[in-house]
């Protein structure tokens, strides 16, 4: 995502796709995940950068998955600073009648450690 350009990037998305994302309800619909992704990419400090890592497509030939790594880089909200973080990802995708493949789930996690009250 480079660009920074949000169109694009939920091109890849189903109509009916479903994010599944940490500390957030299950954010589900194109409308819905555009609404989502927007502040991301109105942020000045936003960059990801996606590594795959694996790429299976079912013998059916009409689902599949790709996986991988990120890191990505946003401003925090409580402090200002530009915040980096490492993740692992997976999409679940599904072929269209038109031979494209549109992700149908979308979930990450975080490498890096919860952050909590001091003991």
């Amino acid at each position: 995502m480079g660009s920074k350009n949000l169109e694009k990037a939920v091109s890849f998305y189903a109509d009916d796709a479903t994010l599944l994302y940490p500390n957030t309800p299950a954010i589900v619909g194109k409308d819905n995940i555009t609404a989502y992704m927007k502040p991301f990419f109105a942020d000045p400090a936003f960059t990801v950068q996606y590594q795959i890592r694996g790429v299976e497509v079912a013998q059916s030939g009409e689902l599949g998955y790709t996986e991988g790594t990120m890191t990505s880089t946003m401003t925090d909200p409580n402090t200002g600073k530009p915040v980096n973080d490492r993740a692992k990802w997976l999409t679940l995708r599904k072929r269209r009648t038109d031979g494209s493949w549109k992700i149908i789930r979308d979930t990450y996690s975080s490498d890096l450690p919860l952050s909590g009250p001091s003991k």
